[in-house]
């Protein structure tokens, strides 16, 4: 991609973006399919990852995949939201796309999946934003460009106030 986008073959760049999307989606919707349809292979395959405490893990396991795969599934959500998000071809299935990665990372239940999904949701809106508001006026007009930064800043220094009145901050931080 890289390579494709120093050589400005923006043909080939958007090409391999659509590959990208869609493998991201195959992979999210195959999980949430083998998560809600929980096949022999699957339960066999947990039998055998979490051994002895398998029997916590049979029924209705609110963490799909596993720990560790989890995590992976998590980077596999945030990382195909934001392909879909920053698309110049999105189509009239942004929705459902969108809807589909934030299923699978809610599914996850990891911390991390959450924050990073929400952070790529509000990247984005801000994006979205700053063009509906500034950009389609037909020249940056200074008023709604001190509005959005003004609101950008409010947004992120409460994000910012509200994270470190969590639990898990400290870990997360290292403070």
């Amino acid at each position: 991609l890289l390579g494709t986008a120093i050589g400005r073959e923006a043909e080939a760049s958007q090409r391999f973006l659509r590959v990208l999307r869609l493998s991201h989606t195959v992979a999210v919707a195959v999980a949430i399919l083998l998560y809600l349809t929980r096949p022999g292979f699957v339960l066999a395959a947990e039998v055998r990852i979490f051994g002895s405490m398998a029997e916590r893990y049979l029924g209705f396991v609110p963490r799909m995949n596993g720990y560790f795969n989890s995590m992976v599934l998590g980077a596999v959500c945030y990382t195909g939201l934001g392909l879909v998000l920053g698309a110049r071809d999105r189509g009239r299935g942004t929705i459902a796309l969108v809807a589909l990665f934030a299923l699978g990372a809610l599914l996850t239940l990891q911390r991390g999946a959450w924050v990073l999904v929400v952070l790529t949701l509000l990247g984005w809106g801000a994006v979205a934003a700053f063009r509906l508001l500034v950009l389609r006026q037909g020249r940056l007009r200074p008023l709604w460009t001190v509005a959005f930064v003004a609101l950008s800043a409010l947004t992120i220094s409460y994000a910012w106030r509200y994270a470190q009145t969590q639990p898990w901050f400290d870990i997360v931080t290292g403070e």
